[in-house]
């Protein structure tokens, strides 16, 4: 693996390969070289500088999360836990917690073409938004309003509105969340992770 990905380099400076290739190769070193690197500075530098993420102040992502897309944006005072996937175009917003092991997908590919083309939407996640361990968004949810709460293990595959506590798979409304509870900030800030 290691062997491979030193070629692809070297060919990507050589100029045998395209230059689309070299997002490839920046996605490539964070997901699974980076990701590892036990400090948040060194990740989120990487993020931000490299890869042309916004992250907002205060936010944490832990180690070992996997990032892929053009368009992804953590407001501030969020923390992405550890081993979650984040692909496609998502934009999450102040005071959420994305627990460990989520994955969030908005791109797929279009069930009867030919030629097995990909398809993207986009996914806006609100304030306040708590997401339970190993849970599930599909392509295709378009929004998680704010002080949603997505319970664990869950699979999301439609639209969560205001203070909304859903679960199951497929994700179901079974309460509604008091919106005066939305005022707290994680302040969540390791020195060593």
């Amino acid at each position: 693996m290691r062997i491979k990905f030193l070629q692809d380099f070297i060919d990507i400076l050589r100029g045998k390969r395209r230059l689309s290739d070299l997002e490839y190769f920046k996605s490539y070193l964070y997901n699974y070289w980076i990701t590892n690197f036990p400090s948040c500075t060194v990740r989120h530098w990487y993020l931000r500088s490299i890869l042309g993420y916004k992250i907002g102040k205060g936010s944490f992502v832990h180690l070992g999360c996997y990032f892929y897309g053009k368009n992804i944006e953590i407001g501030e005072d969020t923390v992405i836990g550890r081993d979650v996937t984040l692909s496609g175009n998502i934009k999450i917003g102040k005071h959420c917690s994305i627990t460990a092991k989520t994955f969030i997908q908005t791109s797929s590919h279009i069930l009867n073409s030919p030629l097995f083309e990909v398809c993207d939407s986009n996914l806006e996640i609100g304030n306040w938004v708590w997401v339970g361990v190993r849970s599930v968004f599909v392509p295709g949810v378009e929004y998680i309003k704010d002080g949603a709460v997505v319970g664990a293990n869950s699979t999301v595959t439609k639209n969560v509105e205001f203070c909304s506590v859903v679960a199951g798979s497929p994700a179901r409304e079974i309460k509604k969340r008091d919106p005066k509870a939305l005022k707290y900030e994680q302040c969540y800030m390791p020195k060593w992770n």
